[in-house]
């Protein structure tokens, strides 16, 4: 007599009584077949099958627990009583095709968020709560945001067998935080005071209002506590941030609102991005510092500039494109010029910006090493403006002789603002390198020295 499959003989065969006998054996605790092997003198063999096994060690294809519930929803600072049940799961055999299933498991446990309970069962956040397919879970007032319960099988047959750990489902639990936000009053808060109101505040919550940033530019002048805050310039101008700290049970969350503070200075309509230089029959970009304006959609620009120049496209935004002429002007020096309107007022013209055209625009990049046995590096040069180098493309090379004959050329794409490009075939001589930048050629002589 043999055990196979994790089952064992614990007394072997008596003797026999006609064509009786009788052993003992033990299963193990693991829901596959498992069998006893009766070896006979003839070298036959009988075999005793057993599959209805109850025991949850391995997973099945057998149908799994499905609750009523897809997502438990319980919102935060409630104590909310949460429904579970489902149609309780059978007893199955490992390792069968098709899967074996039988009987019914009538016996579940819960892994809940701490302070979350089942009857006068309370959770410590690890410890299983016995229940049937049938429970009522209630909620704490804050534990389990971004949490789930668990639920597993329990197989009752015996003490210290296995639970059916490869079975537990889980259920994501919702305890999502309120959507804050300010409304009222302006972005521009220029010399008067405005009301601003904070939404979506739960129920039973409180809140408390203070101003960051340049506070010596305005005071909360009343509702320091309320849904509902007064906010009042003083003669200081500035960028505040007006923050709202709400609380709710052992919640406590903020939402913000940026306000520009008083009436605008000069300063505040310079125009600050700008090249000094230009190449010929390029283009060029102006712009204010955005930042004195939020939001943008309450500013307007007006822009003006010399004749020479030739308008692209940004009337009316706070950056305008512009295009150098093919030809440098008669006289005079190219100037852009311009103002920002918002709801403080009109500011003045900015200082005019002027403009240096470049006949030779290849100083517009920068190659290196030059004298060069292999790689050539080629980038915009550190001389100009980061506006400018932000527009420098570099989307074709040629490398040309002395005769005129091109030895080598390459097409980069667009986007690209500096490459390596390798001339080590070449032999040693003096070439012209020639980039084309997407609007025109630039050239510098190289020297290639093996």
């Amino acid at each position: 007599m043999i055990g196979e499959g994790g089952c064992y003989v614990t007394q072997l065969p008596t003797s026999p009584v006609g064509n009786t006998f009788t052993f003992k054996g033990k299963f193990a605790d693991l829901n596959q077949k498992q069998t006893f092997r009766i070896d006979h003198p003839d070298n036959s063999s009988t075999r005793l099958d057993f599959k209805k096994i109850k025991s949850i060690f391995y997973g099945t294809t057998c149908t799994p627990i499905q609750p009523n519930q897809s997502v438990i929803n319980a919102p935060r600072c409630q104590i909310v009583n949460i429904p579970i049940s489902f149609n309780n799961v059978q007893w199955s055999t490992a390792f069968e095709s098709p899967s074996f299933c039988f009987g019914s498991i009538t016996t579940y446990e819960y892994l809940l968020p701490n302070g979350w309970s089942i009857g006068a069962n309370v959770s410590n956040g690890s410890n299983w709560i016995p229940g049937g397919n049938s429970v009522t879970i209630t909620s704490d007032l804050s534990n389990g945001v971004n949490g789930s319960v668990s639920i597993r099988p329990v197989n009752s047959c015996s003490a210290g067998l296995v639970n059916g750990q490869s079975q537990t489902i889980q259920i994501p639990i919702s305890r999502p935080s309120p959507f804050l936000y300010i409304t009222g009053g302006t972005d521009n808060l220029c010399n008067s005071s405005a009301n601003y109101t904070v939404n979506g505040m739960p129920a039973g919550s409180t809140v408390s209002w203070s101003v960051q940033g340049s506070t010596s530019s305005a005071n909360i002048t009343a509702g320091a506590t309320s849904p509902t805050v007064t906010v009042t310039p003083t003669s200081t101008q500035g960028n505040i941030t007006l923050v709202a700290t709400v609380t709710h049970c052992t919640f406590t969350y903020t939402t913000f609102k940026n306000i520009r503070v008083g009436t605008y200075s000069a300063a505040d309509y310079n125009i600050t991005q700008y090249p000094s230089t230009v190449c010929l029959n390029q283009t060029v970009q102006f712009g204010f510092p955005w930042y004195y304006f939020s939001p943008a959609s309450s500013t307007t620009y007006t822009w003006m500039w010399s004749s020479d120049l030739i308008y692209v496209s940004g009337q009316g935004t706070s950056v305008i494109t512009l295009k150098a002429p093919s030809s440098p002007p008669i006289s005079g020096t190219p100037w852009v010029i311009g103002r920002a309107d918002n709801a403080c007022g009109s500011g003045p013209m900015s200082q005019a910006k002027y403009l240096v055209y470049q006949t030779d625009c290849w100083s517009q990049f920068s190659i290196s090493p030059n004298p060069t046995s292999d790689i050539i590096k080629i980038q915009p040069s550190n001389n100009l403006p980061l506006a400018s180098k932000s527009m420098l493309e570099i989307q074709k090379v040629e490398l040309v002789d002395k005769t005129g004959s091109v030895r080598y050329n390459k097409s980069l794409g667009k986007g690209l603002h500096s490459a390596n490009i390798s001339v080590g075939h070449l032999p040693s001589d003096i070439y012209t390198l020639r980039i084309f930048d997407g609007k025109g050629w630039h050239s510098h002589k190289v020297i290639i020295k093996h």
